[in-house]
């Protein structure tokens, strides 16, 4: 199940199982962009503790900034 949190200029995605890895994720959503730019940000019991304990928006932006791993998606 996804559970979303809007900011005003990124959404923060939450998956109980991605179907990747089956692990839970977390990813920031920048939605405003041409094509939606997704940023994993942590997985596993990371993710769920960014989860129940959620940061500004300007912790998720600075976590996404760090990020390695993106993927580009059409809306």
């Amino acid at each position: 199940m996804r559970k979303r949190l809007k900011f005003s200029r990124v959404e923060v995605s939450y998956l109980e199982a991605a179907p990747d890895h089956g692990q839970p994720e977390i990813a920031v959503i920048f939605p405003d962009r041409k094509r939606r730019r997704v940023v994993p940000i942590a997985v596993g019991e990371a993710a769920t503790r960014l989860w129940q304990q959620p940061l500004p928006e300007e912790g998720f932006l600075a976590l996404a900034e760090h990020a390695q791993d993106e993927a580009l998606v059409s809306p």
